[in-house]
């Protein structure tokens, strides 16, 4: 492996060391809580999770994606479930100097090890070397990160509207289980964003690649430039 991802893996797994050393000082402030359990369980965003999860677990299989294997899918899209939601938070929470150092370092932590760092690490345990699609990887999946917090942090308020629970003082306390059309609507924009990269960031086995011929030079290369 190129000493230049020895020294890359070696930096995110002290990282990840550190941030493991921060928790354990006291779990319940970093979501290890029935609280956020409670909060992470409602409902609907089960009923989100888990056809996600299916998807991005075994769709895998049907791309010319090598690297999108079911413990890459099945880990990644837990590790987004059970920290994004908080994660995400905890970075509005910084943002408005609500949160204390050691959240913001863990939440970062959490978000780079379940969208990027986990995905590097089994690649290189099933391969034996450092994937080639880190960095495409490292681009795109933060963003499918950040749109699960987002979506699983939306909650209908007193008033009968959806936002965001982070908005909440109180968060992550489960303030609501209710779904309305107002909260459909509102997520909406977040599972659009995850179906596009998931869809066309990949070339898929089912389409029929052979019509691309018949397409004009210029669409191809733009097509090509896509997948």
């Amino acid at each position: 492996m190129n000493p230049s991802f020895h020294l890359y893996m070696s930096a995110w797994l002290f990282a990840c060391g550190i941030a493991i050393g921060i928790v354990s000082r006291n779990p319940v402030k970093y979501g290890f809580n029935r609280s956020y359990l409670s909060f992470i369980t409602v409902p609907w965003k089960l009923a989100v999770f888990v056809p996600a999860f299916m998807f991005v677990t075994f769709a895998g299989q049907f791309s010319f994606d090598d690297t999108w294997d079911v413990v890459n899918g099945a880990g990644m899209s837990v590790l987004t479930y059970v920290t994004a939601p908080w994660a995400v938070g905890m970075l509005f929470k910084a943002s408005q100097r609500a949160a204390s150092k050691q959240q913001l370092t863990v939440a970062i932590i959490a978000m780079m090890f379940s969208s990027s760092w986990f995905y590097d690490g089994w690649l290189v345990i099933r391969d034996g070397y450092y994937p080639s699609t880190w960095l495409p990887n490292l681009l795109l999946s933060p963003v499918l990160y950040l749109a699960a917090g987002l979506l699983w942090n939306l909650e209908i308020g007193e008033d009968g509207k959806a936002s965001f629970s982070f908005f909440r003082k109180n968060w992550p306390e489960t303030s609501s289980h209710r779904l309305s059309k107002a909260l459909l609507i509102k997520t909406a924009p977040f599972i659009a964003i995850a179906a596009f990269i998931l869809l066309f960031s990949v070339r898929w086995q089912f389409l029929d690649w052979s019509l691309i011929d018949l397409l004009p030079e210029t669409v191809k290369v733009r097509l090509f430039e896509a997948f």
